[in-house]
């Protein structure tokens, strides 16, 4: 089955959704039963110009006490925004301290025409070539084998009942992968969400078009093991030159978008290359990025992610 007989028939859809605005706290209301205390007691402690007038015998409030006051009604306030630290900025936090709303598959997308000639494609202009990151008839193969085990109710990747939600990058082989396994699981195209920048795979800079196996072997991965910041030399080609913190950054704004959007959902991700998947995983998982060679994932790979979840940190008291 060659890549040019399958009708991919893709249908771009943009997501329109946003991050949810959540709940703002008020805090004039927090604060109401404080400021009520303090302007009773200034009132009470106001002497009467009648030396005989009852309210001398009230005491002024000392300034430790009205401290403590404001101190007890802020604590609450200040837990209930920690524990709602994911929640009110949006942002995924790693490590994880809580379970995330949603599960996630991780797939590298099927075999492409610049895997088999072993070069690096990774200047984002290109993405959309069929002629670069076309998948090959091995890809398409690899693809429909994939659908044949999520199909399999025995295999426990995806949870019965439950909605599946398909990510794919905008590269052309993300999206064919998206299209053959949303028409093998019987997918509605709205289902097939394409991502348009977080999930690009990673730039390689002036090593643009020279010898994946090469490049990988002899540089990338020697230096990405020391330092997770380390960038290839930028190129004169518009190529971008990103170290693993750089890919961090996007994986991180991918995870809280879907976790914004979803809950109780499989996620299914598809990454043209293994170093989104991969740093996307360690940050799930807990491990340094410097060890990413350990979760590489092959054209028409996939892999079930587990959550890392860490205890929180206690929180500080405060002395009264």
């Amino acid at each position: 089955m060659s890549s040019s007989t399958v009708g991919f028939g893709l249908h771009l859809v943009t997501s329109t959704s946003s991050l949810n605005v959540l709940e703002n706290f008020s805090l004039n209301r927090r604060y109401g039963s404080t400021r009520s205390f303090l302007s009773t007691q200034t009132a009470c402690s106001r002497t009467d110009s009648n030396p005989q007038s009852k309210h001398t015998s009230i005491s002024m409030v000392s300034r430790r006490s009205a401290m403590i006051q404001i101190l007890s009604s802020l604590i609450p306030l200040v837990s209930l925004q920690t524990q709602s630290a994911f929640a009110m900025n949006g942002l995924v936090m790693f490590p994880l301290i809580q379970p995330l709303s949603n599960r996630y598959i991780l797939m590298h997308a099927g075999q492409t025409r610049a895997d088999i000639r072993n070069i690096v494609c990774t200047n984002p202009v290109e993405k959309l070539s069929i002629d670069i990151h076309g998948l090959t008839s091995v890809g398409v193969k690899q693809t429909e084998s994939i659908a044949e085990i999520l199909m399999n109710e025995d295999s426990g990747v995806l949870e019965s009942g439950k909605d599946l939600w398909i990510w794919p990058s905008q590269t052309i082989s993300c999206l064919q992968t998206a299209d053959i396994l949303a028409y093998k699981l019987g997918l509605f195209q709205s289902r097939v969400v394409p991502e348009f920048s977080f999930l690009d795979a990673r730039g390689f800079g002036v090593y643009e078009g020279l010898s994946m196996k090469s490049v990988e072997n002899e540089i990338m991965i020697p230096n990405d093991s020391k330092d997770s910041y380390y960038r290839p030399p930028p190129g004169n080609d518009g190529t971008p030159n990103d170290s693993l913190q750089d890919v961090f950054v996007r994986v991180r704004q991918l995870i809280s978008k879907t976790e914004t959007q979803y809950s109780d959902a499989d996620v299914l991700i598809i990454a043209p290359d293994w170093y989104t998947l991969a740093v996307l995983e360690c940050s799930l998982i807990d491990e340094p990025l410097t060890n990413i060679h350990k979760y590489r994932l092959n054209p028409g790979q996939f892999h079930k992610i587990i959550p890392t979840i860490r205890d929180p940190p206690k929180r500080p008291t405060l002395p009264l």
